[in-house]
């Protein structure tokens, strides 16, 4: 099986189009301030489920996301931002100005920025995401359409009130912070070194790779274990580990 999907080899004409279009009537892209926007540190309340951030630093943002079932994501585009959608659980569709795909669990997508892009959750249970953007800016964000009645508007603004882990101060990186496990308690994150992955007790799905190089060129690398058994990773090399619990 392919776990890598994407089939977009940049940012379309009728992408470009589009997000003329949505910037003539109106929309505005904000910038995230690191230190105001404290609310994102907490479950935001979608209308499809609700999403929350589980690793964050000065460059690389990684967000938890549940897709109920039969509920769709705006068509929308980042376009400041690559963004790599990996499927934890579940059966998602995500589409395309022209085209979509079928990703299943372990499969992800990657996409330029300026694309637009949904994510519709096609099975019969909840589907849970992890969503991966660099450069850091939540408010990155323009909305095409939306079956909720959000297109035009920007990223919420209201948090919920359900408990969650907190964040924590990841010790391995100066200004950057990690949530251990995720609200319903079914996947496990960690910083860990390429080395520890290898020899974890604890089986890790994929790897996310945390290096500055990689934020500073816009590509994330994404590492599945079923794919290269982990035979890529530098031993020293900075990775998000996630894993089921």
């Amino acid at each position: 099986m392919s776990h890598h999907l994407s089939y977009l080899p940049g940012t379309s004409l009728d992408d470009i189009l589009a997000f003329s279009t949505e910037l003539a009537n109106g929309q505005v892209m904000r910038f995230e301030d690191f230190t105001q926007d404290a609310y994102l540190n907490s479950v935001i309340t979608k209308p499809w489920g609700h999403e929350y951030r589980i690793y964050a630093d000065m460059l690389i943002d990684v967000w938890k996301l549940m897709l109920a079932p039969d509920q769709s994501t705006s068509m929308h585009c980042h376009p400041r931002k690559e963004t790599v959608l990996m499927c934890l659980g579940g059966a998602l569709r995500i589409n395309f100005l022209n085209h979509s795909v079928a990703v299943r669990a372990g499969q992800y997508v990657r996409i330029p920025k300026g694309a637009f892009h949904s994510t519709d959750n096609v099975g019969s249970g909840d589907a849970h995401l992890i969503e991966v953007e660099t450069p850091r800016n939540k408010f990155d964000l323009i909305r095409r359409k939306d079956r909720y009645g959000r297109e035009g508007t920007q990223y919420e603004t209201q948090k919920s009130l359900q408990d969650i882990a907190p964040l924590e101060d990841d010790e391995t990186q100066a200004y950057a912070r990690i949530r251990r496990h995720d609200l319903q308690g079914l996947f496990h994150f960690d910083v860990l070194t390429g080395a520890q992955i290898k020899h974890a007790p604890r089986p890790v799905d994929f790897a996310v790779s945390l290096a500055l190089e990689s934020a500073i060129d816009q590509h994330i690398h994404i590492h599945h274990h079923a794919e290269d058994n982990f035979t890529q990773l530098k031993s020293e090399g900075r990775y998000l580990a996630i894993s089921q619990r």
